[in-house]
């Protein structure tokens, strides 16, 4: 059975594809900056929202079935847990089993639901703070 939560940086690979559920284009947002910084930190980040078409210049897709090539880590930022049990669903029916829930982002329903599916999974850290650690200081992000 896979582990609920092991190291953080085992999942943070720049050859990587990452989607980003619960992106934003609202600048007030934690998902904006978070998305940001992992650009600015030189990751693949692919945003993915149901209703928003574009995220900081950047196509964004309503489901994780519509991104080709596929990622390999999909990281929840989002605050709905309808939304990101359905997200989940998908990686499961598109067989991907690396999910990072951005700290704040994560309730029992999900938990069950990724150890039930073998996800490997990342929960209780802040993938925010760790990316922006890897950004050269004359960049400046703050959080929501």
């Amino acid at each position: 059975m896979p582990e609920i939560s092991y190291d953080p940086y085992a999942m943070l690979n720049k050859d990587y594809r990452y989607a980003l559920v619960g992106a934003s284009s609202a600048w007030n947002d934690h998902a904006y900056h978070l998305f940001l910084a992992l650009e600015k930190a030189g990751y693949t980040v692919i945003p993915v929202h149901p209703q928003e078409t574009i995220i900081c210049n950047v196509p964004a897709y309503p489901s994780l079935f519509s991104i080709f090539p596929v990622v390999d880590v999909v990281i929840f930022a989002s605050e709905n847990e309808e939304l990101s049990l359905k997200y989940l669903r998908e990686m499961r029916d598109f067989a991907l089993y690396k999910a990072w829930f951005e700290e704040g982002h994560w309730s029992r329903a999900m938990e069950v639901f990724s150890t039930e599916n073998f996800f490997e999974v990342i929960k209780g850290y802040s993938l925010f703070d760790i990316i922006r650690q890897q950004i050269p200081d004359d960049h400046e992000f703050s959080a929501s």
